[in-house]
């Protein structure tokens, strides 16, 4: 009987011994797997922001509208989560002719029809897009020239129609540029980036609150909000990114300062984005105690 009762106290240690070896394991298998998960959304926020700064200020007028149109900076770069009505972050809003970046180059005006050069730009165009047309030299819509819709497209012989024939004078070069959808339209277009959804509204300069009509962000988590014509008509608020944490931008300037609140946006040259996910579902086996993943990056103005 003694020597049962030792082999059950030896072998109860040892299954102790492999439980806590399997428990441990297993918790840092889901914790890492949400982690490359963290890192994954933080390129994918990152690769976002990159693209729209690079477009900032194309196709506008830089004498009257700045490629960064607001440069908000908030109180600290960490956000606990959850906290969705509690958000203090960075904010960028950046100004481009097409927040999707879809341009065809004109080659013959005809009434309301108007061939273009490449077949591959006419099929970026949808059938009820609302577009204007900017003269690239001066980075101006023609005289006579407002917002129209986009009524039939031919990628065989590439041309575009719209709902009604431009008034004043249009030439070759001149580009027909996608600025909104479903009968909105407002040029230029603007890109705001911010944390969110924000269910009461944050400190952003609009007024407006961050990606409060989004529904796909997790409860309880944050995301990076990329919002399309804040507070204008056609508003497209969308979740680029979840489990972020913070959200931090400063601003190299022309003089080769730095600062997180520049007054003269039109000597920014390069904007520095910081990205912090961290891990949401797991916090519990970490010790409630989110792990985090950091990301930075300095990009380059291209549209001054």
């Amino acid at each position: 009987m003694v020597e049962l009762l030792v082999v059950l106290v030896i072998l109860s240690l040892v299954m102790m011994a492999i439980y806590s070896i399997y428990f441990t394991h297993e918790r840092t298998a889901l914790t890492q797997d949400e982690l490359v998960d963290v890192q994954q959304n933080i390129r994918i926020g990152m690769d976002s922001i990159t693209r729209d700064i690079r477009m900032a200020g194309f196709l506008v007028p830089s004498s009257s509208i700045n490629p960064v149109n607001t440069a908000y900076s908030g109180n600290g770069i960490l956000q606990p989560l959850p906290a969705p009505d509690n958000i203090n972050s960075d904010a960028i809003t950046i100004s481009t002719a097409s927040a999707s970046a879809t341009v065809a180059e004109i080659k013959t005006p005809a009434g309301a029809k108007f061939f273009v050069y490449d077949a591959l730009s006419v099929a970026t165009f949808t059938v009820g897009d609302v577009v204007t047309i900017i003269r690239p030299s001066n980075k101006t819509q023609p005289a006579g020239v407002g917002n129209f819709t986009i009524n039939s497209k031919n990628s065989a012989d590439p041309s575009l129609t719209l709902s009604a024939t431009p008034g004043g004078v249009l030439i070759e070069g001149d580009l027909i540029v996608k600025i909104g959808s479903a009968g909105a339209g407002v040029y230029p277009n603007t890109i705001t980036y911010c944390l969110g959804p924000s269910v009461s509204p944050i400190t952003l300069p609009s007024g407006n609150r961050c990606g409060n009509n989004v529904t796909t962000c997790p409860a309880g988590e944050l995301c990076l909000m990329r919002i399309v014509n804040i507070g204008q008509p056609g508003e497209d608020d969308e979740a680029i990114a979840q489990n972020i944490a913070g959200l931090q931008i400063s601003y190299l300037m022309d003089d080769g300062t730095e600062t997180d609140s520049p007054t003269s946006l039109n000597t920014i040259r390069s904007v520095r984005v910081t990205l912090i996910g961290q891990t949401a579902t797991t916090v519990k086996l970490s010790n409630n105690v989110p792990r985090q993943r950091r990301l930075e990056s300095v990009i380059m103005m291209r549209n001054r």
